[in-house]
């Protein structure tokens, strides 16, 4: 091994050329996963499909539909390169995996200059291999998460760089137009914007002294630019009179914080493959067959896993204090993002426990995956022959584990393929309406570019293009799910619609027609 690591480390190759190519690395080992785009096709992805489709058409949307919390500019982007190539999920999917490959690439090339390459090759390794990205419990591709995490590890690259470098005008401008896009584009930045708080006021280096900071000059370009990064929410707030944006800053009452605590280190689990959740499908497998949410390590490697990732947790806590100590910036910046991400999730009350805080974990999978690398290599360097070959055993148990459990996933039947039965049967009857189940309706919209507008009943989240077209829609399809009793008449947005036809069931679905039943006019009558 040490023969290995001395060729690594002295290979030609820069930290920068070295990281760039585990990023570019990540990119292609997930493009399997950008094809089988229907395992993760749900609600969100759907929409997040839709938007630059629409974009394309002519829209202008500030936020994500019906979430003033997440920045549409990824969805410009993408309707950039649908303008280019046409449009196609694959393709939003692969705009995606792109950020999270440029993720990659950061994130090793500072742990390189906080290590050594040797580390930063087993950390690259792991960050393009090992970190189940595609799966369900860590992050759905093409919604906003992505971007979180690198819009996370620029703002950390940066800071790098200030407190490496000094203070520029140029650096700050940079630095700020960074801070206020992510402020803009997603809130799952804040620890981030914490981490960056907290180094530069305290990890003083001969080229970074607090005490010179140029206000006017350096001080006015970061403002100054972190309000151009931040303009589109300006804009927007000042637009919008009654605009009203969450407050994601509460803390969870005390009574609930255990509760909290445990379902937090169930979602870190999760992002070292720990726990069945994590390799579900997002897709309709996940709404329709999954019955317990908060699953606990179901075999032996699950539990290897979840012991793996309780390791990295307590090694990053302790590994602090020595880095702050010996001015190891780059650890110090890993580390503590970590540290404040999950301390967030566990005292916030805006995710107060829920297993869906899992996402708002996604500023760290990188520092995860990157610092686990850390913990396989701390092994390797142990005297003696015990602890080096733990060493191995565990990076090819956690390696395998995630592999395998990746091919069976791209090896299972098309998630999708009941959606699709209820759109051909939607379209073999020439309508462009379908109410269906939420998630359900979105995904049917998005598959048909457009052409079947899909609504649910409960009229959470739909959209105002599907509104205009229920409408005026004289006859609509109906897809229920296998246990939902079959309703003579359904009501929506105040139409009334009553079965009209055959009912067509799938394994998991039902369809049938339904026509809208026509207004009574009332009688005219005079005094």
């Amino acid at each position: 091994m040490e023969k290995i690591k001395n060729l690594i480390d002295q290979t030609p190759f820069s930290p920068a050329a070295l990281a760039g190519l585990f990023g570019a690395a990540s990119f292609l080992i997930r493009i399997p996963f950008v094809l089988r785009y229907d395992l993760f096709f749900c609600s969100d992805s759907a929409l997040c499909y839709l938007m630059p489709f629409r974009i394309l058409h002519g829209d202008r949307p500030v936020y994500l539909y019906g979430q003033n919390y997440e920045g549409a500019l990824i969805s410009y982007i993408t309707a950039f390169f649908f303008r280019l190539f046409g449009p196609s999920i694959s393709l939003a999917g692969a705009v995606v995996l792109l950020e999270w490959s440029v993720g990659v690439a950061i994130g090793v090339y500072l742990l390189i200059q906080g290590t050594s390459k040797f580390t930063g090759f087993v950390g690259g390794l792991v960050a393009a291999v090992g970190v189940p990205y595609t799966l369900v419990f860590t992050t759905i591709p093409m919604i906003g998460n992505p971007g979180s995490v690198l819009l996370s590890m620029l703002i950390l690259l940066q800071v790098y760089f200030l407190l490496k470098k000094g203070g520029s005008v140029l650096r700050f401008l940079a630095f700020g137009f960074t801070v206020g896009l992510s402020w803009y584009f997603t809130r799952k930045c804040f620890p981030a914007l914490a981490v960056a708080g907290l180094a530069l006021a305290c990890l003083w280096t001969p080229a970074w002294d607090l005490r010179r900071f140029r206000i006017f000059s350096w001080g006015g370009a970061f403002l100054g630019s972190a309000l151009a990064g931040y303009s589109p929410e300006i804009y927007y707030k000042l637009a919008h009179e009654k605009f009203k944006s969450p407050n994601f800053f509460g803390l969870i009452p005390l009574h609930n914080l255990r509760n909290s605590i445990f379902v937090t280190v169930k979602c870190v689990w999760a992002y070292f493959d720990a726990q069945p959740m994590s390799r579900v499908p997002e897709a309709l497998h996940y709404w329709l067959h999954v019955a317990n949410q908060n699953p606990k390590p179901a075999n032996g490697l699950d539990v290897l896993a979840a012991f793996i990732a309780l390791l990295v947790l307590g090694s990053i806590v302790l590994s602090i204090p020595k880095h702050y100590r010996g001015r190891n910036i780059p650890l110090f910046l890993l580390a503590s993002l970590m540290v404040i991400n999950v301390t967030a999730l566990c005292v916030s009350a805006k995710t107060g426990g829920d297993i869906g805080q899992r996402y708002d974990l996604y500023p760290s999978a990188i520092p995860f995956s990157l610092w686990t690398a850390c913990l396989f290599v701390a092994l390797f360097e142990r005297k003696g022959r015990f602890f080096p070959g733990l060493g191995y055993i565990l990076l090819g148990v956690f390696l395998f584990h995630s592999l395998s459990d990746q091919i069976s996933l791209l090896e299972s039947p098309d998630e999708l393929r009941e959606i699709k039965w209820a759109i051909a049967k939607t379209e073999e009857n020439h309508l462009d309406c379908v109410l269906a189940p939420f998630s359900v309706n979105r995904i049917i919209t998005a598959l048909t570019n457009d052409q079947v507008a899909g609504g649910n009943l409960n009229e959470w989240g739909v959209l105002p293009n599907e509104l205009k077209a229920f409408s005026t829609a004289d006859r609509i399809g109906f897809v229920g799910q296998k246990e939902d009793p079959v309703e003579n008449e359904v009501t929506f947005e105040g139409r009334t619609y009553r079965l009209a036809g055959e009912i067509r069931r799938s394994e998991s679905f039902w369809w049938a027609p339904y026509d809208a039943v026509p207004v009574k006019k009332s009688k005219n009558t005079t005094a």
